[in-house]
């Protein structure tokens, strides 16, 4: 008997390049008699993730749209690629079936992705890619569904709440183990993890319950405050480019002081340019560094505060690296500034 089996890790942010991992054969140490063949890839975020959010929710009772706009707006835009296996589970077991087997089945899958991150395939990856793991303890939201789909193929988010601990150097990103031969009716057929709250004095999850669910409360709040960003992307989209810039220019210097805030650090004072001064607080902060894993758009964060300092004497414009005043008359331009600042309060937004 044969199960085919999908297993994906998603990841924040969009420049990550794709590549085939290679292919693996493994056999579970509990039970030799089954057999898994498993390939990896990284590539785009195939479907929307919303079923697999922090946050418990029950879903509509229409046929779609399981995206709430007031919890969270840029949920489509969280968690751009993945790592993606495709396995298949061959055993004459007559045990294959049953859900205890399963269940294993689906957190096996999941612990050898999770594993990989030592493997030759995977060692260039995850050097590319350490801002993708974490730094801190903290809780993930994890639970077992017998998922269904809906009219036009969208997963059902769950209202079920079960928080488990997590460790340092575990992928930051939420995620699914997925079993497309079992019909949801018939037996358990998906795991799902939620991404990671960070919890630096963790204790267990009875005592931390109560913070757990303030750290929620603040997640919704905080999802549902990105006025800047969507101020800039409405002014976008009716061509006033100044208002946009500085608009956009505004939500990076918000989200920074919101950060610098959460993580009780303060925000730098000096007077360095921008771009170092994210680097500065990133640093004060131990976290990553977003020039190395994301220059480009790191300089254009830097473009775009100028671009809103010049803004104040009835312009748009910016001097490049080489000094060269560049105006800022162009829709594309403006598209350019307010998609660095949509990446990188995201890809901040994942920082555990």
């Amino acid at each position: 008997m044969d199960l085919k089996v999908e297993v994906y890790q998603f990841l924040s942010r969009s420049n990550i390049s794709k590549f085939t991992c290679g292919n693996w054969t493994t056999y579970p140490v509990q039970r030799p008699d089954i057999g898994i063949t498993i390939d990896f890839q990284v590539c785009d975020k195939p479907f929307e993730i919303n079923f697999s959010h922090i946050i418990a929710k029950n879903p509509s009772q229409g046929p779609h749209e399981y995206i709430d706009p007031f919890l969270d707006k840029y949920m489509s835009k969280r968690w751009p690629k993945c790592i993606k296996g495709t396995a298949t589970v061959s055993s004459s077991a007559s045990d294959l079936k049953e859900t205890d087997m399963l269940k294993n089945i689906l957190l096996f899958l999941r612990k050898f992705l999770w594993e990989r991150n030592s493997g030759p395939e995977f060692r260039e990856f995850i050097n590319q890619t350490c801002d993708q793991t974490a730094t801190t303890l903290g809780y993930r939201r994890e639970y077992f569904s017998s998922q269904m789909f809906d009219a036009v193929g969208n997963r059902r988010p769950s209202n079920i709440i079960n928080f488990i601990p997590t460790d340092i150097g575990e992928y930051v990103g939420p995620g699914i183990a997925h079993l497309p031969d079992i019909r949801p009716f018939e037996n358990v057929n998906e795991l799902v993890w939620s991404w990671i709250i960070p919890f630096q004095d963790r204790s267990n999850v009875g005592d931390d319950l109560q913070k757990i669910e303030g750290e929620i409360r603040k997640t919704k709040l905080h999802f549902n405050s990105y006025r800047e960003l969507e101020d800039a992307r409405r002014y976008l989209d009716s061509g006033e480019i100044r208002t946009c810039v500085r608009c956009a220019a505004n939500s990076v210097d918000a989200i920074l002081r919101y950060y610098c805030n959460a993580w009780r650090i303060k925000f730098p004072a000096n007077s360095f340019p921008f771009d170092e001064k994210i680097e500065e607080i990133l640093d004060m902060a131990k976290k990553p560094s977003y020039k190395k894993v994301a220059s480009e758009n790191l300089e254009k964060l830097l473009f775009l505060y100028r671009s809103r300092n010049s803004s104040h004497e009835g312009d748009c414009s910016y001097k490049d690296r080489s000094g060269t005043l560049i105006e800022v008359t162009y829709k594309s331009q403006a598209e350019d500034f307010v998609r660095a600042a949509e990446d990188f309060t995201l890809w901040i937004d994942s920082m555990v």
